[in-house]
């Protein structure tokens, strides 16, 4: 199981993601057309990976958060049932190997704590692109 407060960005740096540059695009496609669909503003909409699995391609959950800064304290009180930072009304999750968007549903504990705004998946995305021009 990924660490709760894993990010797409640790799991680059581990090495396990299967091919990080496509994965890394093809979450920031699907950022993209939340906006196209519902106008989500880009910096209010984060990215929080399922834990289930071994990080290879997890499947990842987009939210428009009303605090898109919201820590991972935040996050476990939502889940707890104290707060709320984000609703199924402004989340939408996708399979991790094909990008598809998946039917909601899947329970709190599998999501991580840490979320990762789209402004540093852009930024990793060109890391990862600089990094694949000079092999």
């Amino acid at each position: 199981m990924i660490d709760e407060h894993a990010t797409i960005g640790e799991l680059v740096k581990s090495g396990s993601l299967i091919n990080s540059v496509k994965y890394v695009r093809s979450v920031l496609v699907n950022c993209y057309g939340q906006y196209q669909k519902h106008k989500w503003p880009m910096d209010k909409t984060v990215v929080r990976i399922g834990r289930i699995g071994d990080g290879k391609a997890p499947n990842y959950r987009i939210e428009l958060a009303t605090d898109a800064t919201a820590t991972p304290e935040q996050f476990a009180e939502h889940v707890s049932g104290q707060a709320h930072h984000s609703s199924v009304e402004n989340a939408v999750e996708f399979n991790g190997l094909g990008h598809k968007q998946r039917a909601y549903g899947f329970d709190k504990e599998t999501w991580s704590a840490a979320t990762q705004t789209v402004a540093s998946l852009e930024e990793l995305r060109d890391q990862l692109m600089k990094t694949t021009r000079r092999l």
